[in-house]
């Protein structure tokens, strides 16, 4: 009897069955391979029990575009066109997020903040907050192999730990298959349980709130910038401009009014950020003899209330301009610093003969000037630089040779 021949659109029977080997085994085995692979020099990330959130809140230095789009969102960078420098995340992770932005020049809070809620923006797996990758820039980056036809997947996950910094986590999945006959060629298909995960890991410096000094407009109204644009002078718009440059994230400044020798301000907000807001008042310098008056009403969820205090405007302003120049020279600190560390994680993968010139901050990421005896050194360069697993991206901008032959290389750098 002559045996039964294999359907025709199947492969050589032992490439299948190798397959199906390959795939029973990765199922024995579990199926996913994870590396976490977290950097041993930095202080431990903070996880929340299994099936809560993470705590997340507070003031941080934004250090690379994936992760502040992943929470900032593409769409509102494209209507805000503004260069900003410092995020700010309030709220409970259990429920929702409140972030706000602040420009780099002026430390002006952008007008409306971007909310966040849990389950339809983000969710929380393992002690983790996950988003997804964001849609504005491409999965695939120069480091991912383009002939590599493994399905892919990226996500990023957020914590803090315990010296206070934002720790992003940028999980990238693959998933291995096997080639079928199709048609008109071969492609993958999925083998189940092959998933395998690898993890990269940045994060972002804790950074006070900066401060500013916006126009005397109406409550939730975005500060003016324009230094044309006239400011109110009058003693309650110089006050008014102190009280809303001390108010934290969640404060609104709804009231100033004057009251004999002394000034009343009213504000909204949660019952914690109005402690910090009285907090604020008797720690600024500029005010002294604070009292409480509490005001019987709501707004939503938000309480009510007046404090009470003795100030002159000339105090104010001058307490406003130390405020703000020890908080603008904060985040310059917070910004050498971290250049400092990514120009010392480039020189770390410089090969002996190599020497780098020069290093500076550009618009997306950094750009380093490398001195090499011959051109071929500086392809090892740009090998080193992507194969550290520092830098989301490594290109080459220009290369020129000096008097003296040595090869002169730019190259553009992106963190991950």
């Amino acid at each position: 009897m002559r045996a039964l021949r294999p359907p025709f659109f199947l492969p050589p029977r032992s490439g299948f069955v190798t397959a199906l080997h390959l795939a029973l085994v990765a199922a024995l085995l579990g199926g996913c391979s994870d590396r976490d692979g977290y950097p041993r020099d930095w202080q431990p990330a903070v996880i929340a029990p299994d099936g809560q959130c993470p705590d997340i809140t507070g003031t941080f230095y934004i250090s690379d575009r994936v992760a502040y789009q992943s929470l900032a969102g593409g769409r509102f960078y494209e209507e805000h066109p503004r260069i900003w420098s410092v995020m700010s995340i309030a709220g409970n992770p259990q429920q929702g997020l409140q972030i706000q932005l602040y420009e780099t020049n002026t430390g002006a809070p952008g007008a409306t903040p971007i909310k966040l809620n849990k389950g339809s923006e983000y969710q929380c797996e393992n002690g983790w907050l996950q988003l997804p990758w964001p849609g504005s820039i491409p999965m695939r980056t120069e480091e991912d192999n383009p002939n590599d036809e493994r399905l892919m997947d990226k996500s990023l996950a957020f914590a803090k730990n315990r010296a206070g910094e934002l720790v992003i986590r940028t999980d990238t999945a693959h998933w291995h298959g096997f080639p079928i006959w199709c048609g008109d060629g071969c492609k993958y298909v999925p083998i189940p349980f092959t998933r395998t995960v690898s993890h990269a890991w940045s994060r972002w410096p804790s950074v006070p709130i900066p401060a500013y000094q916006p126009s005397p407009s109406a409550p939730g109204a975005e500060a003016k910038t324009d230094e044309d644009a006239p400011a109110d002078e009058t003693p309650a718009g110089r006050v008014t401009r102190l009280l809303r440059g001390l108010a934290p994230l969640g404060v609104r400044v709804t009231g100033v009014s004057p009251d004999g020798e002394r000034w009343i301000g009213r504000f909204q907000g949660n019952a914690d950020d109005l402690i910090g807001m009285h907090e604020a008042l008797m720690s600024s310098g500029a005010v002294a003899d604070v009292i409480v008056h509490p005001v019987e009403g709501r707004k939503g969820s938000d309480r009510i209330i007046e404090f009470s205090f003795v100030t002159t405007a000339s105090q104010a302003e001058r307490a406003v301009r130390v405020v703000a120049e020890k908080n603008q020279a904060k985040v310059i600190k917070a910004q050498e610093e971290e250049d400092n560390r990514v120009a010392k994680l480039f020189a770390g993968t410089l090969p002996k003969g190599a020497a780098l010139t020069s290093f500076q901050r550009v618009d997306d990421g950094y750009q380093a000037r490398v001195q090499c005896p011959d051109d071929g050194m500086v392809y090892t360069v740009i090998v080193n630089a992507n194969m550290s697993g520092h830098f989301s991206r490594v290109g080459l901008k220009s290369k020129e040779r000096d008097q003296w032959g040595r090869s002169i290389a730019e190259i553009t750098l992106g963190l991950n």
